[in-house]
Order: C-alpha cells, then sequence, then structure tokens
C-alpha cells in the first residue's frame, strides 16, 4: 500500500511538471570518527564539557573545542561552554568572530545567561576600537531591555556598558543608560557605577592637547560642577545606607576636584574628612584659622557667617526635624562640602567609612603640592602611615618628596630616605631627594644630608644615577662648608676640603659608570642596550665634564695646597682624555679644536683672507719668543704660579724688573 501510494504521487508530481528536490547531504567532517563519538558520549555532562573545553582553549585549539560543543549542544544545554568560548574569542582581539559565536549559540537553542552578556560587555569595552566596541555592544544592551527578552540588564550589565561608554567617551550615551537605572531593586546604582561615571567625568575634563585653554577650562568647570551634584546623591544614598564607599569612589571624585581651582583642591580635605573620618589638618578656606596661616590673606576680613568648625557626623541630639535627610543637601547639591555639623547629624547616620589606602594618600600629597603648604602634608603624612597603618608605595613617596623639594627640606628628605624599603629605593628616589638638598644649598648640613642620601644609593642600587652624582657634585661646589670662621664666613681651605671629599667619593662610582659603558652588562641584553645609547652615554660626559669643573675650580681658586696642584692636574688630564676620546667616537670627523684667548665677533671669508696673508708677511720680521728655561718653570711652579700663564706672567715682571 505503501510503494503503491508513492508511486501514484510520484506519477502525480511529473504530470504536473514538479520535481521535488532532494535534501544535500550534510559535510562530512573527517575529524568526527569513532574515536569523536566515544569521547562525545564521555562528555554528556555540561561540567565535563565545559573543562574539557577550558582544557582545549588554554591550549588555543579553538576548533576542535568547538566541534565539541555543536555536537553536545544537540542533546545538552551547554550554555556554559558557549560562554568559554566567547570569552576566549574576545580574550584575543576578535570581538566580530565572538559575536558571531554569539549568534550561533543562540540559533542552536543555546540561550544566553546573565554571564554571557556579562562576557561581552567587558569584552567589548577591552576592545583596542572602543568605538566599534560600543555599537556592537550597544545593539545587544537595547536587545535585552525589549519587553520579551529572557534576561533583563542588571547592575552589573550597566557598570559594564557605563565603562564601554567612558573608554568611546561617549559622554551622552553614559548619561543615557544610567538615566534608565532604577533607584531601587537588581538595577539599582552601587559604588562601582558612580565611580564609573565620575572618571568618564574626569576623562572627559582632560580634554584633547590641541584644545584651547578656555575651551578646556569651560570643560573642566562643567564636569567639576557635575561631579559635585553626583557626589550629593552618592553623600544622601550612603547615609541612608542605599550604598556603600570605598576608596575607589572617593579618589575618583577627588581626582575630577583636582583638575579644579584653589576652592576644589580645598574640598578635597573636606572629602577626605567627610567620607574616611580623617579630620582636617588645614583650616577651609575663607575662615579666620586659614587668614591666620594664608600670607596671601593677611590683612583681609573673612566672611562674617563663614563657620569655622569640623564637618562631623556625631549626633547632637536636636532631632526633631521632619524633613527628609535629601531636603536638609537639595540646595548644597554642588557644594556638599560645606553642609555644616548640625545639617550632618539630622540626616541618616551611617558608621560605614571608606577604608584609606596609597590612592588616598596620593590623592591628598597632590592636593597639598597645588596648594603649595607643607606642615599639613607632613601630618597627613603621620597619620596615614602611623595612624591608619598604610603602607606607602613609590608614587606616595615621590609625592611627598616633591613637597619637600619644593620646601627645601633637604633633611627631612634624607630622613625619609632611610625608612622607605630597599625594594622600592629607585633612580627616581634618590633623584628626589639629591634635588631637595640642591634647593636647600644655603644650609650648612645640606653637604652632610648628600652624604646620606649617595650612600644609601650606592647601597641599593646596583648602577648609580647619573643625574644624582652631579647634584652631589654640585652641592659640594655651591653649599657652604659645616666648619666655619668665627665671623661665620667659610673659609677657602674648607670649601676645597668640601669639594676634594665630593671628588674621592665619586671616582669609583665614575669608574664603575665607565667599565659599564667599555664591557656592558652580559647579565642582560636590555639593560646593556640602555647603556650603550648616545643618550646614556652624554648623560657621562655632562658628569666628567662637570668633574673636571671642579678640579679646575681647586686649582684657580688656590682652594688646596700647591703641593697637590700635581697629581689633580694629572687626574683632570685623564678625565679630559676620556671625554675627547667619547666626543671622538660619536663623532668620526670630530677635531679638537683649540679655543682662541680672546673671543671675536665673526668676520666674513674675504677679510680673514686678508688677515691671514698680513701674518705672513708679518711672521718673517717677527721676533722670537724667548722660550724660558727648565729651572725658571719650576723655581716659579714652587711658588705656586700656577697655571701656565701665571708662570709666563711671573718670569715677564721680573724680567722688565732686572731691566
Amino acid at each position: 500500500m505503501a510503494r503503491t501510494g508513492t508511486s501514484e504521487r510520484q506519477q502525480w508530481l511529473k504530470s504536473r511538471g514538479v520535481t521535488p528536490v532532494d535534501k544535500k547531504p550534510a559535510k562530512f567532517d573527517p575529524r568526527e570518527d569513532a574515536n569523536f563519538f566515544k569521547k562525545l558520549k564521555q562528555l554528556q555532562d555540561p561540567l565535563n564539557l565545559a573543562q574539557f573545553v577550558r582544557s582545549k582553549l588554554k591550549n588555543d585549539d579553538f576548533d576542535t573545542a568547538l566541534l565539541y560543543v555543536r555536537a553536545a549542544s544537540k542533546n545538552i544545554q551547554c550554555v556554559v561552554s558557549w560562554n568559554h568560548l566567547v570569552e576566549w574569542q574576545l580574550s584575543k582581539g576578535k570581538m566580530n568572530a565572538a559575536i558571531k559565536t554569539y549568534n550561533e549559540m543562540k540559533k542552536r537553542a543555546q540561550f544566553p545567561d546573565a554571564q554571557t552578556y556579562t562576557i561581552i560587555f567587558k569584552g567589548c569595552s577591552d576592545h583596542p576600537y572602543a568605538k566599534e566596541g560600543l555599537q556592537k555592544g550597544l545593539l545587544i544592551y537595547t536587545s535585552m531591555l525589549a519587553e520579551n527578552a529572557r534576561i533583563k540588564p542588571n547592575t552589573i550589565h550597566t557598570n559594564a556598558m557605563l565603562r564601554l561608554c567612558s573608554r568611546a567617551r561617549d559622554q551622552d550615551t553614559l548619561l543615557g543608560i544610567a538615566g534608565q537605572m532604577d533607584s531601587t531593586g537588581l538595577n539599582a546604582p552601587n559604588n562601582l557605577t558612580f565611580t564609573t561615571i565620575l572618571n568618564a567625568f574626569r576623562m572627559n575634563a582632560i580634554g584633547d592637547p590641541t584644545m584651547d585653554q578656555e575651551s578646556l577650562r569651560e570643560i573642566r568647570r562643567k564636569a567639576i560642577q557635575n561631579a559635585r551634584r553626583m557626589w550629593g546623591d552618592i553623600y544622601v544614598r550612603w547615609r541612608k545606607g542605599d550604598i556603600f564607599i570605598d576608596e575607589e569612589l572617593v579618589c575618583a571624585m577627588g581626582r575630577v576636584l583636582l583638575l579644579g581651582d584653589a576652592q576644589d583642591l580645598d574640598d578635597i580635605l573636606s572629602l577626605v574628612q567627610q567620607a574616611m573620618d580623617i579630620r582636617r589638618q588645614l583650616p577651609r578656606m575663607d575662615t579666620k584659622s586659614r587668614q591666620k596661616i594664608e600670607p596671601s590673606l593677611q590683612g583681609k576680613s573673612a566672611p562674617a557667617e563663614t563657620q569655622d568648625e569640623p564637618l562631623t557626623t556625631h549626633d547632637t541630639g536636636e532631632t526633631d526635624t521632619a524633613e527628609e535627610p535629601s531636603a536638609l543637601v537639595e540646595n548644597k547639591t554642588e557644594n556638599v562640602f560645606a553642609i555644616s555639623t548640625y545639617e550632618a547629624s539630622q540626616l541618616a547616620k551611617s558608621i560605614a567609612h571608606a577604608t584609606p589606602g596609597q590612592n588616598t594618600l596620593s590623592l591628598v600629597l597632590d592636593a597639598l603640592l597645588k596648594m603649595h603648604v607643607k606642615e599639613p602634608a607632613t601630618k597627613y603624612w603621620e597619620i596615614f602611615t602611623q595612624t591608619k597603618n598604610v603602607i606607602p608605595d613609590s608614587d606616595n613617596y615621590h609625592a611627598y618628596l616633591r613637597i619637600l623639594r619644593v620646601f627645601r627640606s633637604g633633611g627631612e628628605a634624607c630622613e625619609l630616605l632611610k625608612t622607605i624599603p630597599p625594594p622600592l629605593v629607585s633612580e627616581k628616589i634618590c633623584r628626589l631627594a639629591m634635588s631637595a638638598c640642591v634647593r636647600d644649598k644655603n644650609n650648612h648640613h645640606t653637604f652632610s644630608h648628600a652624604g646620606k642620601i649617595l650612600d644609601i644609593m650606592q647601597m641599593h642600587l646596583r648602577v648609580p644615577d647619573i643625574r644624582t652624582l652631579t647634584d652631589y657634585l654640585e652641592i659640594a661646589v655651591t653649599s657652604p662648608p659645616l666648619s666655619t670662621t668665627p665671623g661665620g664666613k667659610p673659609t677657602a681651605y674648607a670649601q676645597g676640603q668640601q669639594i676634594m671629599r665630593a671628588l674621592e667619593r665619586l671616582v669609583p662610582s665614575y669608574l664603575n659608570v665607565r667599565s659599564l659603558l667599555m664591557y656592558g652588562n652580559p647579565t642582560s641584553a636590555e639593560e646593556d642596550k640602555h647603556y650603550n645609547s648616545n643618550e646614556y652615554r652624554a648623560t657621562v660626559r655632562l658628569l666628567v665634564r662637570r668633574l673636571i669643573a671642579a678640579y679646575d675650580i681647586l686649582m684657580t681658586r688656590n682652594l688646596v695646597a700647591p703641593e697637590m696642584f700635581g697629581s689633580l692636574k694629572g687626574q683632570r688630564s685623564k678625565l679630559a682624555a676620556y671625554v675627547a676620546r667619547s666626543d671622538k667616537a660619536l663623532n668620526p670627523n670630530y677635531k679638537k679644536d683649540t679655543k682662541p684667548e680672546d673671543e671675536e665677533l665673526p668676520r666674513v671669508p674675504q677679510q680673514q683672507k686678508l688677515e691671514l696673508e698680513q701674518d705672513e708677511t708679518r711672521s718673517f720680521d717677527a721676533p722670537k719668543a724667548r722660550r724660558h728655561s727648565g729651572g725658571e718653570l719650576k723655581a716659579a711652579r714652587k711658588m705656586g704660579y700656577v697655571p701656565q700663564s701665571a708662570v709666563r706672567g711671573y718670569l715677564n715682571r721680573n724680567q722688565k724688573a732686572a731691566s
């Protein structure tokens, strides 16, 4: 019966000229052999399949992992394995291929979960081309907002999209996405949401380097204004307990204020006090206490309505107001740091302050450096490092040393350098500490402090920093020695001994650097390439020239005994020979030119030719210069008439007196 029906149907189709199209056989993959299907049976558990896929992707065998996931998708739900495939492609920068894998996943009835969208949004934000990633991610995020979407966006998805908008510098889209978030629930903003938005404000405020200053100033003003309004909302939410704040959020707000004027910088200290319960160590602006310590405000009257009281969060007992917490600060959303003690006590109390760390310390020190104050910086440093037990990192030491350098605190820089752990001692730290001593050159103890800094550098650095050595020599030449006359003026002998001490300390370091230039560093090819560069050799030549200048100062100013001139000239000649060899190595056409005694204006070629011809005609009639005997020169040297020009002057004076 079945065959008869089939034959009749074929005849009926032929009578009408209709021929059914045969189905094409499925493509046969040679990898799907008996071993493949045997392994596939062992991977029917989604967990085992996900572990197998991760092992294959760890060895960059994406094709094999995809083959097994496709075959397993016919029988089981393996969304986690598909997530691994998409994440691997995004980690390799293959964003378009990852989107195709995501679409294929849906076609094979593997429904994406919340983790799938998190992986896609995060991968798009890490893509080198952020604007292209924003287009791809925004389409997927918009599809999640549809009514029939299986997965609705949560706070994690929104934060990832905000980060993507921030990297693409699309502030309008960022604010649009943030405005769609719920006030409460799974899609309510959290601390990471506000941190991302504040960082976006700061990146937008930095602007383009080619932008004119007036436009850049206006952009920064708007960014700071928006950030202040947002912090007012954050403050109210935090006091109500809706969100918690951390160091990252506080520093994101502080970095925005760091781009502003003096009032914005002053509010950074109020921000730290408000969020981390660290009392201000500098009175607020426009207060009487600030006027007493601010030199530029002397003689000016402070506003009468300004209160000079700290912003604390303790209860005062006066809680009979019926206003909502937000009503107390709605008029101060742009300057929430100006809330008085009474107003702060009326808000809902939250005891969960943010924990300060290295980022906060760096923020405070940067603000104080721009405000040009030192005493509060020292107090904050002691509070963070001793009371709050914050372990400073290299950036914290750099920031504090910059403040000490500005205020010429070479002694404090030396004491700070002693407390730095050996792994953190670097060329930059030694250079900053030594530059603080350079600015403190009028101090009689500066050379002693510089010597201790040099000891620390030679102890912890394998290769000494050339700039630090040069600054140390400059301190020896310019700073007054410790031993002085009863009148308070340094003697020439003490100054000479100080320079000689510096030269004795620097010669071993110079020899080490010269050996490194000659023989290189066999243990590290990268360091050897750096030390053989022309830039590094130029810094070494600068150090050698400074050493030569120090020898000249000793001899020309008679800062040492005349008996030492011979040895000093020998050491100077060695350094001069090295400079000549290095100049010749860098410039093959180098010729040692003799410097004329009297500098003259440049002459035209014809005038120069005439003068040369006149000199040739006169040279036959010119009397020969008298050559002094060796005994005369030795006698002049014993009497201290050096260099050679002084010897000749001495002999000429004796000849004139005898005649």
